[in-house]
């Protein structure tokens, strides 16, 4: 047998034997196309305030964790998070928030939990809170935080530095080398949020080639290490153009990544993440959003995500999802035409008392 071919049957015979299976995202529309797997890129756009950083915590971290959480030992993961945009406390703090409400039902917002203002936890909330630091010293030992703006160097120095003291290289000849992670089970995904914070140097004085540099290590830590990356960017300002707001609906294309077309190009996975109302525009499959806007509030649930890119699937996929700001938290929507026939009569304070989002 060739060893093309011995290949691709020892993969056969890993996927018969359920090792080929990614890890859910928490949205089973979602997971039929896209899941959590090893030696993937995956990039995240959105517009600014439409919850890119929260989708990638909510789904490509936090609900993996807690799948492996519920494992027995059968999932291993291991994240690796540059977070170039928000304070590590802000984000535990928020990670904190979305696991209470998703036990206990109780919403705490991060302005009570840390009392910005005048509403701070009562002694039963202050109990409660005590109850979670089993839940986030199991995060400690699997998020590894790096915060504020780095340069495509350090991010690779990091990385790097973490795989030299958990696996090794093996050198075939002058040209070949190969890495062997000393747990071949475990998953290790790095993280950048978002792109557009990448720190500029002499080296790569502007910020295309600053987030250029960035994506070509992401590219090395999976094609060499193995590892699964997840890049954040931002979309650019094409889509405040008056144009897309005369359209009766948009949603936004690989064009529309910010700085640099590279990231899009390199990654396997693109999924985007929009806001229509932001853009005074509709959602092709959902027409008026405005029926997911709180009267109360004022807070648009509704958000479009769009697998704009999937390299070995099926793009051009759009996914109708609600977002509850608090948490972070996602959930899809039933399809385009349950939401036309069955929803004529729906009360919508199941979703905007936040109850919808309890509901697996």
């Amino acid at each position: 047998m060739g060893k093309f071919f011995e290949d691709i049957s020892a993969a056969i015979e890993d996927g018969l034997a359920g090792k080929n299976k990614g890890i859910s995202l928490g949205m089973p529309r979602l997971d039929r196309y896209v899941t959590l797997r090893k030696k993937l890129y995956y990039m995240i756009m959105g517009s600014t305030g439409s919850g890119k950083s929260s989708l990638l915590y909510n789904s490509f971290i936090l609900d993996p964790l807690d799948i492996m959480l519920d494992s027995g030992g059968k999932v291993k993961l291991k994240y690796i998070l540059f977070a170039m945009e928000r304070s590590k406390l802000y984000i535990q703090a928020k990670w904190l928030t979305r696991k209470i409400f998703l036990t206990e039902g109780i919403l705490i917002p991060i302005s009570k939990l840390l009392h910005w203002g005048n509403e701070s936890l009562n002694k039963a909330e202050q109990d409660l809170v005590k109850t979670y630091e089993e839940y986030f010293n199991f995060l400690e030992e699997h998020i590894t935080i790096y915060e504020g703006s780095r340069s495509g160097d350090d991010i690779y120095r990091i990385v790097k530095g973490y795989s030299e003291d958990h696996g090794e290289e093996e050198i075939i000849n002058s040209y070949t080398k190969i890495y062997h992670p000393n747990d071949p089970e475990e998953l290790v995904v790095v993280a950048g949020d978002h792109f557009g914070l990448t720190k500029v140097t002499k080296k790569h004085p502007n910020k295309k080639q600053a987030i250029d540099a960035v994506s070509e290590s992401f590219q090395t830590f999976r094609d060499y290490l193995g590892y699964s990356v997840i890049g954040v960017n931002q979309m650019n300002r094409d889509l405040s153009n008056p144009i897309y707001q005369k359209m009766d609906s948009y949603e936004p294309t690989l064009d529309n990544a910010k700085e640099t077309g590279t990231t899009v190009e390199a990654a396997d996975v693109v999924l985007s993440l929009f806001d229509p109302s932001r853009f005074n525009t509709n959602d092709r499959f959902y027409g008026d959003v405005s029926k997911f806007k709180c009267p109360e509030s004022g807070h648009q649930y509704f958000r479009n995500i769009k697998i704009l890119k999937n390299s070995f699937g099926i793009d051009s996929t759009s996914i109708g999802t609600v977002f509850q700001g608090e948490t972070g938290v996602f959930r899809e929507l039933p399809k385009s035409h349950v939401i036309r026939e069955e929803w004529k009569d729906y009360d919508f304070r199941e979703l905007f008392n936040n109850s919808y989002f309890l509901k697996k």
